[in-house]
């Protein structure tokens, strides 16, 4: 595979698929028949896993990664003071006002949450990687959140 070269965070990466995936699970498992699944199987097996874990993650449970790889989660905190490189501006009420606005996430009572990785591990070279949930994940985040569903940890 070539790299992907756009922009943003990922702008540099080697992606790997479902595809690769399956052809480690075809390497590993090599003359052990019995454990033989097609690939359609296995990505709909891989496909169901992750819905199973994000589903958990949005009950406001933790997900304890195999391998001492660390936890993910929901964490809430109050957004008293946006700092200028963490916080979002509101153009359209900064374009009307003359000077700069920002969300003060009103629909949350003024909380702001994310989906959060803690990857304080032994594992070596943790400090590399870190987890860009994809765009489904946060607009279901977004949903249950203006839903008012669920109520998650406090970041003090």
């Amino acid at each position: 595979m070539s790299p992907f070269f756009g922009r943003g965070l990922n702008r540099i990466r080697d992606p790997y698929t479902s595809i690769d995936f399956y052809a480690g699970y075809i390497d590993w498992i090599e003359g052990k028949e019995l454990y033989t699944v097609n690939r359609k199987d296995f990505i709909k097996i891989i496909s169901d896993f992750n819905k199973i874990a994000v589903e958990k993650i949005f009950e406001g449970k933790e997900l304890q990664l195999p391998s001492g790889l660390g936890k993910i989660w929901i964490v809430k905190s109050r957004d008293n003071s946006p700092k200028k490189t963490e916080a979002v501006i509101d153009w359209e009420a900064t374009n009307k006002a003359g000077k700069v606005i920002y969300y003060r996430n009103q629909h949350s009572n003024g909380y702001r949450y994310r989906i959060r990785w803690d990857n304080n591990t032994n594992t070596k070279h943790a400090n590399k990687y870190y987890l860009v949930p994809c765009r489904a994940m946060k607009r279901a985040l977004a949903k249950i959140i203006k839903a008012k569903e669920n109520d998650y940890y406090q970041v003090i």
